[in-house]
């Protein structure tokens, strides 16, 4: 996974446990994170402490932020591994063979399992995609 930098948009030191680790990170300054667990740590509820006048205490307002770049270019990162693997891997729900096209897989069903498909208008519909894949 891409790491991210997690900023302490507050004025005061950001103290959390998070997933049974101490987490501190200074006012101003940033630590490196696990793109997934820095939005789990974003996320987590941080439990608000009130003063005698009703009011949050600044040190309990979570004023967390993953940079906005280092979001941006993990998001890209992800997005285009998720591409890589959509245009390499087709595989049959039938018997799990993968193959790396659209029309290997549908030649694969034709020749192997078209006695199991539902009906004579399925298996019109499989040769008309095959005739356009």
């Amino acid at each position: 996974m891409p790491m991210v930098r997690v900023w302490n948009r507050n004025s005061v030191v950001h103290k959390e446990t998070f997933k049974g680790d101490e987490i501190v990170i200074q006012p101003g300054k940033f630590i490196m994170m696990d793109f997934n667990e820095a939005n789990d740590f974003r996320g987590q509820f941080f439990t608000p402490k009130f003063n005698k006048g009703g009011a949050q205490t600044i040190d309990s307002m979570k004023y967390i932020e993953i940079d906005k770049n280092d979001y941006k270019a993990a998001l890209d990162e992800l997005n285009s591994r998720g591409e890589d693997r959509a245009k390499k891997t087709y595989v049959c729900m039938k018997c799990n063979k993968e193959f790396s096209s659209k029309r290997a897989l549908l030649t694969h069903v034709k020749n192997t399992h078209s006695d199991e498909l539902a009906d004579d208008e399925t298996r019109e519909e499989l040769d008309a995609e095959l005739e356009g894949a």
